[in-house]
């Protein structure tokens, strides 16, 4: 796969891309099942805030995986 100029601009601006079919139904299908996985296992934490920072978001998510590593 190569990126357009144009995916390199919107990347710079958004901070992110979206990039249709870049995981194969198969690695989603794994990757489903490691992110249920860590969930069930209480390794996913939502550290999303409201809009000030501090109070824990229930409407918005952003999963960080705690601890990344298995000690």
């Amino acid at each position: 796969m190569e990126l357009m100029q144009q995916d390199i601009h919107h990347f710079q601006e958004q901070g992110y891309l979206a990039i249709p079919e870049f995981f194969s139904p198969r690695e989603v299908k794994a990757l489903q099942a490691e992110l249920d996985r860590l969930f069930r296992d209480g390794l996913l934490r939502n550290v999303a805030t409201d809009g000030d920072g501090k109070t824990h978001s229930t409407t918005q998510f952003n999963f960080q995986i705690c601890p990344i590593y298995h000690k």
